[in-house]
């Protein structure tokens, strides 16, 4: 055998085993805190209603969705893909919530989107997943239940930005990496107006917590949120409608 075959068959060797370690870690670590998040949100809502607390608009903000100098954008609609997938937005039920998402641009896991509460269903509460890999990364345990400063920006729209702190629910660690849940924000209603128009927004995280990230930001698509949002809706009012047949 050739050195040239003895490289080439290391390569492939090598090819497979990627593979299989991706197949065997990755997709099951990703259904793994998909289920956790989802044990978190249940736990976290099952008792009381959001508090209206942990939203601001920054002091540069200075427009509404009316008269913001909107960039060009080619970006078009595209028809709904399936019943619960619309764009690039999922929409999800489990116990008495309705979760619809949108996983993040620059890693999947990364995970923006809204909880709906059966009974509640006008009212939407923010969730966000988000990793790190960062030597700093344990200090994060100390924080859950403390709210962590983020910045919300629109890169179609010049000097509007928002400024959230959602409470850190929960962190898990999964080999070097750690995720962490964080929610407890209202959904702001002009911020809301924004989302119906654009077509993006991108959210980093602020002083002092950046040293802890070495991923600072993310961004999100908002193809399909108003199709999602809707049906959200529809499904988080099906479950009250459900919840009173049953007890007739």
């Amino acid at each position: 055998m050739s050195q040239a075959e003895k490289i080439f068959q290391n390569v492939l060797v090598l090819s497979i085993l990627l593979t299989l370690f991706y197949f065997a870690i990755f997709i099951p670590g990703k259904a793994f805190i998909k289920s956790h998040t989802k044990n978190v949100l249940a736990y976290e809502f099952k008792y009381d209603k959001p508090s209206a607390q942990g939203w601001h608009t920054s002091e540069s903000n200075q427009q509404n969705p009316a008269q913001a100098n909107y960039k060009h954008s080619n970006t078009s609609d595209s028809n709904e893909g399936s019943e619960f997938q619309y764009q690039k937005w999922m929409v999800d039920a489990f116990d008495n919530l309705v979760m619809y998402a949108a996983e993040g641009q620059g890693f999947s896991e990364h995970v923006f989107g809204w909880v709906k509460k059966a009974g509640s269903c006008d009212q939407d509460d923010l969730f966000i997943t988000f990793s790190t890999n960062h030597e700093s990364r344990d200090m994060l345990d100390q924080l859950v239940n403390q709210r962590l400063s983020m910045k919300v920006t629109f890169p179609e729209v010049e000097g509007v930005s928002y400024v959230m702190e959602p409470q850190l629910l929960s962190t898990k660690n999964a080999d070097k990496t750690k995720y962490i849940i964080l929610s407890r924000v209202p959904k702001d209603p002009v911020f809301d107006l924004y989302m119906h128009k654009l077509h993006a927004l991108e959210i980093g995280f602020q002083k002092p917590y950046q040293h802890m990230f070495d991923m600072l930001y993310d961004t999100w698509s908002l193809e399909g949120y108003v199709a999602a949002k809707q049906k959200a809706k529809e499904m988080c009012e099906a479950m009250i409608d459900n919840s009173n047949q049953v007890s007739l």
